[in-house]
């Protein structure tokens, strides 16, 4: 046992030693060694002596000239953030500027890989705004355009993945509206498209951080038609106020959605901060997690479904029994499970009732291990919010917004 272990050590120091090599034939192998020795789930992070070393020189790889060596650091860095979750956190400051820099990559699927891996590091190791922070500054102001305008991408998706409660994007948005008059046109749009997405989050509120800013007035004409093509399409997820309290219509998305937690909060770049409408308050315990939407739905609606033919209370509750059987499986079959689901919610061009039968399949999936499945919440949340906001049908509205519910529960 003894000389098992220590050739255990021997092969994770070996392992280092080749990561730190600039060979390329040896770095390739090294590559397909890590893949194998981590595939192993006995295998760990903890198993190498000098994590330090191993990353550092992983981070190393990504900024190779050579696609395939940049692509396997980026994916054994992935492996590692993944096994060691929040214990990360202190290497995000050192792999940050190498990341950023590979951002302005001339290869496309460089910067694609470049972009999953800092997404993901933001909801593996639980460091949403702190990744950003340090990102937005050194992107949005490097002299190469691709970095600037992948800069720009990052902070968009990443405030569609994560939502407004776990990022705080008001104090970048200086840096990103100055560069609405970016020498480089493909720049200047994808500033203004993050523009829009933030629009969509934060509601009307975000025009007057943006005429502070000193935009010219050509360039706000052109970002307020935008905003308003995006308003009426309902894809504003908070309600417009402004227009309520001044007895408007207000624009509103296809079909009845299910209440929010809180609605979400902006804070500008000058620190004001406010909801955009009055914050729901949210539910202590499970009973009142699980059971009150039913009782409101039904109550609320029970008269009016009685009339229209829609279902009852009873068949409502039903639904969530309703639900495909699952067997047994591995935990990467989970997850790749998991990934096919949320690849099929996310696809806004497939019929609905292939998007209502992933969301009983989740339910069957969250009941079979939810461990799993809560560590992967986060990635869902994008893909529920896109079937919610393009489905008019409020059962199945609440069929995937059951999950998030549990969720609360679960973080209580």
């Amino acid at each position: 046992m003894d000389d098992f272990e220590e050739g255990e050590v021997t092969q994770t120091r070996r392992l280092v030693d080749e990561v730190l090599q600039k060979e390329t034939h040896r770095r390739l192998q090294a590559a397909v060694e890590l893949f194998n020795f981590f595939e192993n789930k006995a295998n760990s992070v903890s198993d190498f002596e000098d994590v330090d070393k191993l990353i550092e020189g992983l981070a190393g790889w990504t900024n190779s000239g050579n696609p395939k060596i940049c692509t396997n650091g980026m994916e054994l860095m992935l492996i590692v953030i993944k096994l060691l979750r929040d214990q990360f956190q202190p290497y995000i400051s050192a792999v940050l500027p190498i990341l950023g820099e590979r951002l302005g990559d001339q290869r496309a699927q460089v910067r694609a890989a470049c972009l999953d891996l800092l997404l993901d590091m933001m909801q593996v190791t639980g460091s949403v705004q702190a990744v950003l922070d340090q990102l937005i500054p050194f992107t949005l102001s490097h002299k190469a355009w691709h970095v600037r305008e992948q800069g720009l991408l990052v902070a968009a998706k990443a405030l569609d993945q994560f939502g407004t409660q776990q990022l705080l994007i008001g104090r970048h948005m200086a840096s990103i509206c100055k560069l609405t008059e970016d020498a480089n046109f493909q720049v200047r749009e994808q500033a203004n498209s993050t523009l829009v997405t933030i629009y969509c989050h934060v509601g009307e509120r975000i025009r007057g951080d943006i005429e502070k800013k000193g935009v010219p007035p050509a360039r706000l004409g052109h970002l307020w038609a935008r905003f308003d093509e995006v308003k009426e399409s309902g894809k504003v997820l908070v309600p417009d106020t402004s227009a309520a309290s001044k007895g408007l219509a207000v624009s509103a998305s296809p079909g009845p959605r299910p209440p929010r937690h809180s609605l979400p909060t902006y804070t500008s770049s000058d620190g004001s901060s406010a909801p955009d409408g009055a914050a729901m308050s949210r539910p202590k315990s499970r009973h009142s997690i699980a059971a009150a939407p039913l009782r409101n739905a039904a109550s609320g609606r029970s008269a009016a479904c009685a009339s229209a033919g829609a279902v009852g209370e009873e068949d409502f509750k039903k639904a969530f029994e309703d639900r495909p059987s699952v067997g047994s499986m591995s935990a990467s079959s989970f997850e790749s499970e998991l990934v096919k689901l949320e690849e099929t919610l996310d696809n806004t061009d497939l019929n609905w009732e292939v998007r209502a039968t992933a969301c009983k399949k989740l339910r069957s999936l969250l009941i079979l291990n939810s461990d799993i499945f809560i560590s992967h919440l986060q990635a869902l949340e994008s893909p529920l919010r896109t079937s919610v906001c393009s489905i008019a049908s409020f059962a199945l509205a609440w069929i995937i917004y059951w999950p998030a519910l549990l969720a609360g529960y679960r973080e209580d």
